[in-house]
């Protein structure tokens, strides 16, 4: 999941939940996924104990059993992607699609000020705490003057990354981000009529990784 949040000031735009506070909006999302899991989470368990009744399963005590875990996690208010589970399971769970479960990148679209200062954005915005959490990662970007380098040909975009301290686009740190996130890193293959890259898992062996090829 990726959620933008806003940390910029203009009061030509709206922002209904009112002041601006990055660290409300956040964790206003995040109670939002954790109550729409637990929902999911009680009618599942609702259903197997019905069903439960006309019978023993072994596959349903172990799904009651992974499912009850979740929802007292969730009434704790922690999102899901907290658990340390083994890959049974995260087999189980992904069926549910449970959101909280997911890998959470926060993109915050700063202040055209505070961009020479963005690797300090979680501190000055007090998202410590937060940003700590399992599978969960950061990104602070300007959007508005994202968009103004999208628009200057590669060197002058260069230059005026370099003024503002910046190693690279804000677009190629959220991708950055999003695979570390997953988990994933990219496998290249050359050739002579062509060079590739294909997403694998992280550590994964070159003879696994040629099975995505071939």
């Amino acid at each position: 999941l990726l959620h933008v949040v806003r940390a910029f000031h203009d009061d030509t735009i709206a922002h209904p939940p009112g002041p601006i506070d990055p660290a409300r909006d956040i964790q206003l999302m995040e109670d939002e996924l954790i109550l729409a899991d637990l929902e999911v989470a009680e009618k599942r368990l609702e259903r197997i104990a019905r069903e439960l009744k006309k019978g023993t399963s072994t596959e349903l005590s172990k799904e009651q059993n992974i499912i009850s875990y979740c929802r007292d996690t969730l009434e704790e208010g922690h999102p899901l992607r907290c658990l340390k589970l083994d890959r049974d399971n995260q087999k189980l769970m992904r069926g549910f699609q449970f959101l909280s479960a997911k890998p959470l990148l926060v993109v915050i679209n700063l202040d055209e000020q505070d961009v020479t200062t963005a690797n300090q954005a979680i501190e000055n915005l007090g998202l410590q705490a937060f940003m700590s959490k399992p599978a969960t990662r950061c990104v602070p970007v300007c959007a508005k003057i994202e968009l103004e380098i999208s628009q200057l040909d590669t060197d002058d975009a260069r230059a005026f990354l370099s003024d503002l301290n910046l190693q690279e686009f804000g677009l190629d740190r959220v991708i950055q981000a999003s695979y570390t996130l997953l988990g994933y890193i990219s496998f290249f293959t050359v050739g002579e009529d062509e060079c590739r890259a294909w997403s694998i898992p992280h550590s994964t062996p070159a003879t696994t990784a040629a099975e995505e090829i071939h």
